[in-house]
């Protein structure tokens, strides 16, 4: 943030509601002068500077704005260091939330600052209690009440949808959920119509906007796909037919959501995943296609850079220590070659696992791996 004394003496004088004619005949200075003031065109002397803040009631450093630099300064401090602690592990969920609630108290009227406070509340889990996301649901509904801003609204109204999911309260979620506007009312149809009706006749630009909200359509498809699934797997339901109709619809839906030169790792990374489910599909069916997409597969992985050793993350055995701290341990670290042995470790494989073809794919994946580490070592 620039320093500047202009727009604290104008947003001071309109909360006072004076002109600059009035202001300039209480401190003894022309109208001139003031409107140098606010416009960055001049500055008050070092002995006007004083006259200014007492005739306001605020410091001299609220007068010049170093309040709120040093106020951007401690959230971004805190911001920082609660991104470190996240990426450190789970365990520090208790500092993280102490850290943003004591910020919450002292920016009471920061959204942002509020609204990660509810959060960090609803995601707080106490054994037999859900005292904390009550909490974090008030705060959610109060700040809903209050905001004016569209953009901050809608991110209120997601987070309080997920709120009174997580709590049960499904009459609430379902009378907020069907005051959003439909599908063909949204937002990004609605500018979809409108700018598409600029372009006549058809243009590159017009193509764009086609190819935006394709990609839009796209993303919004793609969690409903993957669930189902997800839930074939599980449960069943869903015939042979309909599973690969899936499996090629995802994989297109990828390349409408990546369609850009830029965008080819991703497109072939989300392209990959398909594949590789459809070796496991028909693992049980045809052993031929199965090794075919396969090595499809493989080709694919080859062309992406390799994904390195992993973590599986944290995991928890529901246990809670003495301060009522969720207990945490971390899962096993994989090499980049290990990873491929755990991709291809569920039992859907193991009608290939013996056959020399499998070998060969699943080997030269690894080989893959190993000597691109080998590069970047090196």
């Amino acid at each position: 943030m620039k320093i500047s004394i202009a727009e604290s003496v104008k947003a001071l004088r309109r909360a006072r509601d004076l002109t600059q004619e009035e202001l300039a005949a209480r401190l003894g200075v022309t109208a001139q002068t003031v409107s140098k003031w606010e416009t960055n065109a001049g500055y008050p002397d070092l002995e006007t500077i004083p006259l200014i803040a007492t005739f306001f009631d605020v410091t001299i450093d609220e007068l010049f704005g170093m309040a709120a630099i040093r106020d951007e300064a401690r959230i971004a401090e805190v911001k920082m260091r609660a991104h470190e602690l996240s990426m450190a592990g789970p365990m520090h969920q208790r500092e993280i939330l102490d850290m943003t609630l004591e910020l919450a108290r002292d920016f009471p009227h920061n959204t942002e600052i509020q609204m990660s406070a509810a959060v960090g509340l609803l995601n707080w889990y106490t054994p037999g209690s859900d005292a904390k996301q009550r909490e974090g649901l008030a705060l959610l509904e109060r700040l809903l009440s209050e905001e004016q801003d569209a953009d901050m609204r809608d991110t209120l109204i997601t987070q309080l949808l997920y709120a009174y999911q997580i709590l049960g309260e499904r009459e609430k979620l379902v009378e907020l959920a069907q005051k959003l506007p439909e599908v063909n009312n949204s937002r990004e149809v609605v500018m979809y119509n409108i700018n598409l009706s600029k372009y006549n006749p058809w243009n590159e630009d017009a193509l764009n906007t086609m190819r935006d909200y394709a990609q839009t359509c796209a993303q919004l498809l793609q969690a409903p796909i993957s669930n189902m699934l997800n839930y074939a797997e599980v449960i069943g339901g869903i015939s042979d037919e309909e599973q690969l109709e899936l499996l090629d619809l995802r994989a297109e839906l990828a390349r409408l959501m990546f369609f850009e030169e830029s965008q080819e790792e991703a497109r072939t990374l989300f392209v990959s995943i398909s594949t590789v489910q459809k070796v496991a599909f028909y693992a049980t069916r045809d052993i031929e296609k199965a090794l075919d997409a396969l090595d499809k597969y493989v080709e694919q992985k080859l062309s992406l850079k390799p994904q390195g050793g992993q973590s599986a993350g944290w995991s928890t055995d529901g246990s809670f220590d003495e301060n009522g701290d969720r207990v945490w341990k971390p899962m096993t670290t994989y090499t980049a070659e290990e990873l491929v042995e755990v991709l291809f470790s569920s039992k859907n494989f193991d009608a290939l696992r013996e056959l020399p073809r499998f070998k060969t794919a699943v080997q030269r994946l690894k080989d893959h791996e190993r000597n691109e580490q080998l590069t970047v070592d090196n």
